[in-house]
């Protein structure tokens, strides 16, 4: 019986990588048969999403418009199941992220191999297309059929990611995941008295900027076909937990071995709280016990069986179908102010695999200039990216034809860990990868991975040991210092030559004027001819008293006119002098009256808002969303009854959305209550939390990431109703005092 890896949680730095278990396979093939080889091949750079709530309205899932894909963990049903059971605060974080890693991509590729019908002969091995499944299943990849302008005729269907897509601000929408297709040129093995290991050097070139497209094939075969089904093999104590492992192990690292199936039922019923939006209807249909005739699940779920994986019936099928999960009997997703439910968008689309050849890239066929994808990187289609992923594939090929070989995914390396933030998500960070710009006159930048890898037979920890010694003078690393070496000499060479040049331009342009020069005669005549000129011109300044007496009378006559001291009228024209904010211009009799119309508050119907009715309440928070007004605002919670503070119990976050009118120095925000408010009551003790910056103004790489303060339950202690009064004292840095009274 095979068992599913216990993995480590991605570490907090330095990053980590994760062996596919496929790969263990082609290793011991090439091994066993002496004329099937590996090597290593290509990297392929991804960026993740953002782990985000989905918190879209019923009528903007239904409209053409453009659609973020955040990671959502728990948009796979079991992983919903699990959560739900573990009653989990927060599914975007670091560990919960290495679970789903674990208990889905590992799970369903150990499940795929130790499938009876499994065959080791097939070239191409499920983890890729496991992978990718695994993606999309989270909400974080979508895709398309590639266009007549993306892919050549005649090798059947490809298909892309959705286009990228960005709001009026500039920021993604719909932002792809994979971000680049690079080669493997360089491949090093170490072997000294204290270790051995492979050496791989992936490199960035500065003149690179993103792969512009990367197509894709959907590859069906007797390992990963449509309407396949796998379930647990476990014992039926066992089988909620992943493959070979018992309801009492204990993972080493601490984390949940709870299997996320694609089915798992809830309450006796496989789609209790799940819903499919109709969009015929513009509603969210539920399963109703099997009543309601217009509910569906993906494929035909009437064959969904408990606790299993399962395949598109139709893997080349790329349409966007929406649907929603309950987490509890009382969650209703056609409620706009329910956020007690996971909405989600999943592609149908099954059996991806990156498509590398470049014969296959319309744009590079139809380009004279361009050969491969190398030169596709490198070429005006593409531009500057961010990635925090990559991905290692290798080939496995038969010596006597080389030519004839299939690419397979070895591993995943995640560059750093999830970030979480409070009321924002979690995000892996990203690298910012910058293409030269020969126009602009921009520098870029480049970036070099070396993984030096040990191969382990150890079947139960499927990470890879990363060890580093420079010291042996073998390494790649003198290679790749021999290498710089060469290219600093390359760039004196090349300085001298233009020294060089430059030395015999000014030589040239010495002897151009040692045979061009003037004889002493001509430039005695010519100096003579400028004194002549000179003199003749004097006589227009001898006598200039006439000018002087006219430009008096003309400085006396003009200013007379202008104090009305002649009979010419003079009028002004006031017209362009025009009313701007919270100033009223009255014109009358040829006189300007400038009027201050600014109240001391900037009020509307949004001033006086209600907890209860107007923010959003979710598991750990109410939220509310306040777009800031020009000039002084204000704010005043009406919740709670007279000599009764409203009590709540969870935390407040308040989002100051400066969007359309940013902050201004000086400008204040004014918030008060009409009851007062208890944060320390018998529901617990709470926080009131403050944030700004909509727009990502300090380049933090989040929007609300600018926290203008905290209210503390001792603010509320002796005064429940406190005047809470923000102001702005520096709008470049967003830099706040808060004053209470």
């Amino acid at each position: 019986m095979k068992y599913t890896p216990f993995i480590k949680p991605i570490k907090i730095e330095g990053g980590t990588f994760y062996t596919c278990l496929s790969a263990q396979e082609d290793i011991n093939y090439t091994f066993e048969n002496s004329t099937k080889k590996f090597r290593f091949s290509k990297f392929v750079l991804l960026k993740i999403p953002p782990l985000k709530s989905l918190r879209l309205t019923t009528q903007e899932l239904l409209s053409d418009s453009y659609k973020p894909n955040y990671v959502q963990l728990d948009s796979i049903l079991g992983a919903s199941r699990v959560y739900d059971s573990l009653n989990l605060p927060n599914i975007q974080n670091n560990n919960v992220f290495a679970e789903s890693f674990q208990n889905y991509y590992y799970n369903l590729e150990t499940l795929l191999t130790s499938n009876d019908n499994y065959s080791i002969d097939e070239q191409r091995t499920v983890s890729e297309r496991v992978f990718f499944k695994w993606l999309k299943e989270i909400g974080a990849i979508r895709f398309r059929v590639a266009n007549d302008s993306e892919v050549v005729n005649n090798i059947g269907v490809r298909y892309v990611e959705e286009d990228n897509s960005y709001d009026t601000s500039g920021n993604p929408i719909y932002d792809r995941v994979i971000k680049y297709i690079g080669d493997i040129n360089i491949i090093n093995s170490i072997k000294n008295p204290l270790n051995s290991f492979t050496e791989i050097y992936m490199h960035i070139p500065s003149s690179h900027g993103c792969t512009p497209y990367v197509l894709l094939n959907s590859i069906s075969d007797n390992n990963y076909h449509p309407n396949m089904k796998l379930a647990s093999k476990n014992a039926q104590i066992d089988d909620d937990y992943i493959e070979g492992r018992h309801y009492n192990d204990i993972h080493p690292a601490g984390l949940n071995i709870m299997a996320h199936y694609d089915i798992k039922e809830y309450d006796g019923q496989l789609f209790k709280n799940c819903w499919y939006l109709n969009k015929s209807t513009g509603q969210f249909e539920g399963y109703n016990s099997g009543l309601n005739a217009n509910f569906k699940w993906w494929g035909d779920y009437n064959s969904h069986i408990n606790k299993t994986y399962c395949l598109e019936d139709n893997f080349g099928n790329p349409i966007n179908e929406i649907f929603a999960i309950g987490h509890d009997n009382t969650s209703d997703p056609n409620d706009v102010t329910d956020y007690n439910n996971t909405k989600f968008i999943r592609n149908k689309l099954d059996g991806i695999s990156i498509d590398f050849n470049s014969n296959n890239y319309k744009k590079i066929v139809s380009d004279a200039n361009l050969t491969d994808i190398n030169d596709f990187n490198a070429s005006e289609y593409s531009s500057n990216f961010s990635f925090n992923t990559v991905l290692l594939y290798y080939d496995v090929y038969d010596e006597t034809n080389p030519d004839d070989y299939t690419t397979n995914l070895f591993g995943v390396l995640f560059l750093d860990n999830v970030d979480y933030q409070p009321g924002i998500g979690g995000e892996i960070k990203s690298y910012n990868k910058y293409k030269v710009n020969n126009i602009l006159q921009q520098n870029g930048n480049s970036y070099a991975f070396r993984l030096n890898i040990k191969f382990d037979v150890n079947a139960n920890d499927s990470a890879i040991e990363v060890s580093i010694n420079d010291y042996n003078t073998f390494s790649l690393q003198l290679y790749t210092d021999a290498l710089s070496q060469m290219k600093l000499l390359t760039n004196n060479l090349n300085n001298y030559l233009a020294e060089y040049r430059k030395l015999n331009n000014e030589i040239e342009h010495i002897k151009t004027l040692l045979y061009t020069q003037y004889d002493n005669s001509d430039l005695l005549k010519r100096i003579e001819n400028i004194e002549n000129d000179i003199a003749n011109s004097q006589e227009v300044f001898l006598n200039n008293d006439n000018i002087i007496d006219l430009i008096n009378r003309n400085y006396e006559e003009i200013k007379n006119i202008y104090e009305n001291k002649t009979s010419i009228n003079m009028a002004y024209n006031i017209d362009v002098i025009k009313a701007g904010d919270g100033i009223e211009i009255n014109k009358v009799n040829n006189s300007i009256y400038v009027n201050n119309i600014v109240s001391d508050f900037n009020i509307d119907d949004n001033s006086l808002v209600s907890i209860t009715n107007d923010f959003h309440i979710n598991n750990n928070y109410y939220t509310y969303y306040y777009k800031l007004k020009k000039y002084n605002n204000y704010i005043r919670i009406m919740d709670g009854s007279y000599n009764n503070p409203f009590a709540i119990d969870r935390d407040i976050i308040l989002y100051i959305d400066d969007t359309i009118n940013s902050w201004e120095r000086g400008q204040k925000l004014r918030i008060s209550f009409e009851n007062g408010l208890s944060l320390n009551n018998t529901n617990g003790v709470f926080m009131f939390y403050i944030y700004t910056d909509s727009t990502d103004k300090l380049n933090t790489g989040y929007v609300y990431n600018k926290s203008i303060g905290i209210l503390t339950p001792d603010i509320f202690s002796n005064n429940s109703k406190p005047v809470i009064e923000i102001i702005c004292i520096d709008n470049t840095n967003l830099d706040f005092v808060i004053d209470v009274f």
